[in-house]
Order: C-alpha cells, then sequence, then structure tokens
C-alpha cells in the first residue's frame, strides 16, 4: 500500500490548526482515505469512517475526536510500512519522527503526531540517523543532509566531520540549500575537508541564489572582506540588501550602517534611519544607538 504521507499530513494539520467543524473533517477524511487507499483497504477505511459518522449516540466533537484518532493510525501504520518497504520518502519522514520524538515502538501514532502537531516525546538519533541514512542511500537529498548533520553534530552515530562533509556534498550537489550552505562552511572552516575558501564562496553562492538569508550574509561578508574572492563592495552590498529584504536583522543593520556612513551607496541618513529601525524593532541594541545617533 502506497501512501502520499505529506499530502496526509497537510490535511490532518489544517484540520487540528483551524479546529474544523464535523462536515470539513469529514470531508478532509474521505478525501485522505480516498487518495491514499485503494480497493478492500479503502472500502474498510470507508466503512469504518462512516461507522463514526452514523453512531447517534456520539457527539460531534466525540465523532470527530474518534476520526482524527482513526487517521492518525491508519496514516502512521501505512507510515511504517511504507519505510520498511523501501519507500525513500517514508524512510527520511519516520528519520524525523524519532529524531524528535522519540521511541515509536511504544506509541507510532502518538510518536507521528507529536512530530506534526507538538508535544514532548523522548530523542532517538540512534534510530533516526539509520533511517535517515536508508533514505539516503537511495539518493534522498533530504536524508542526505539530515545525516551529514547526524555526523557533524554526532547526534546518533560517532562524530565524524569527513563523513558530515560528504554527505553534505551528496545533498548540496543535488540542490538541496542547506546542506550547500553547510558545505560551504565546512570548505570555508576546514571541517572534514581541507580549507578552501574559494569553494565555500561557490557553495554560499549557491544557496544564496536560492534564497538562503544566512548564506546571503555569509557571501555578503566574503565580497566585503574579500575571502574567497575579489574584494567587491557593490556585490557585498547586494547580498547584505537580500538579506535585509528577507527581514534579517543583521542584514538590516548592516545595510543601515552602510547608508550611514556612505560606504558602497550615496550616504543617505533617511535610508539608514529606515534599515536600523527596522533591526532595531528586531531587538538589535547597536541599530537601537545608530537610530540615536543619526537624529541628534
Amino acid at each position: 500500500m502506497k501512501i502520499l504521507i505529506l499530502t496526509a499530513f497537510i490535511a490532518l494539520s489544517a484540520c487540528a490548526a483551524h479546529a474544523w467543524g464535523y462536515n470539513s473533517t469529514m470531508a478532509t477524511a474521505e478525501n485522505i482515505i480516498s487518495k491514499n487507499y485503494a480497493g478492500v483497504e479503502r472500502c474498510k477505511a470507508l466503512k469504518i469512517l462512516r461507522g463514526i459518522a452514523g453512531d447517534n449516540s456520539l457527539t460531534e466533537k466525540q465523532k470527530l475526536g474518534k476520526i482524527q484518532k482513526m487517521l492518525h493510525g491508519e496514516i502512521a501504520e501505512s507510515f511504517r510500512k511504507a519505510a520498511q518497504a523501501g519507500d525513500a520518502n517514508a524512510q527520511y519522514n519516520l528519520g524525523l519522527c524519532y529524531f524528535f520524538s522519540g521511541n515509536l515502538a511504544k506509541n507510532f501514532a502518538e510518536t507521528v503526531k507529536w512530530y506534526f502537531f507538538g508535544g514532548a516525546g523522548e530523542k532517538n538519533h540512534t534510530e533516526a540517523a539509520e533511517w535517515f541514512r536508508k533514505a539516503a542511500e537511495q539518493g534522498h537529498a533530504d536524508a542526505q543532509n539530515r545525516l551529514g548533520w547526524c555526523y557533524y553534530l554526532g547526534y546518533g552515530v560517532e562524530n565524524d566531520l569527513k563523513e558530515a562533509a560528504k554527505w553534505y556534498k551528496k545533498a548540496a550537489e543535488q540542490g538541496n540549500v542547506e546542506a550547500q550552505r553547510r558545505l560551504a562552511l565546512c570548505y570555508y572552516t576546514g571541517y572534514g575537508v581541507e580549507e578552501d575558501k574559494k569553494e565555500a564562496v561557490k557553495w554560499f553562492r549557491k544557496a544564496a541564489e536560492q534564497g538562503n538569508v544566512e548564506a546571503q550574509l555569509e557571501l555578503g561578508s566574503c565580497y566585503f572582506f574579500g575571502t574567497g574572492a575579489k574584494k567587491d563592495l557593490a556585490e557585498s552590498i547586494k547580498w547584505y540588501r537580500k538579506a535585509a529584504e528577507q527581514g534579517n536583522d543583521v542584514g538590516q543593520y548592516i545595510l543601515g550602517k552602510h547608508y550611514e556612513k556612505g560606504e558602497g551607496v550615496e550616504k543617505d541618513l533617511e535610508e539608514a534611519a529606515k534599515w536600523y529601525k527596522k533591526a532595531a524593532e528586531q531587538g538589535i541594541e547597536l541599530a537601537k544607538e545608530a537610530l540615536k545617533r543619526i537624529k541628534q
């Protein structure tokens, strides 16, 4: 049985987050079952669902609770089966569940619910790393990135920076933006690979071009200081601006500073104040001080 995990959990999340009414939940439940089950299994699931709906001894609130509990159980079991059958997406998501919520053997459905809807639970990084590995070895980029992270931090596996860089690179080469930035940091610092600032800039750029705000800041700094690339103030400000426009407080402060001093841009105290204000509103103390300074 193949289950469309993402579709199912997005729908369940909507029910939980918005406290949908009975009719909306019923429609969502039928849609999930129709999309994720076929033949006898679909008929069985629909029969259970309609049995709950037709039980006049239950209040609507009780019906809602039973329907959601049923969906968690049905989807969770399919989730586990898909992972064990070799589905890379299921293996990756199962790894996430173990990573964030712990012992699935006791109550798999409850653990999945914890992961997607929040809650407590002991983490099981060892089991998580194993499921990430299974998916990573099938070429799943997100799992490769997560496995690299496990090796980098020593979560569920022995800390191994070379192994971390290896998996980051596999994911980065597939376009995974987080892995691109992490690989860039490896090259920048020499963690797990030979230090190579030019290679770091290459991967920072790839992540920055995909909108990763941290990579945009780091790329801006590389151009500002001439690290791994020729010093280029205009290029530096371009990337700081991109980060600032995404709401990054550090980028906003740096951009304000450039406008205040007229470095790489025409001096403009109004523009400086605009960016300092944005950064100050996010708690940057230096920005608060800068605002006072330019208003004097």
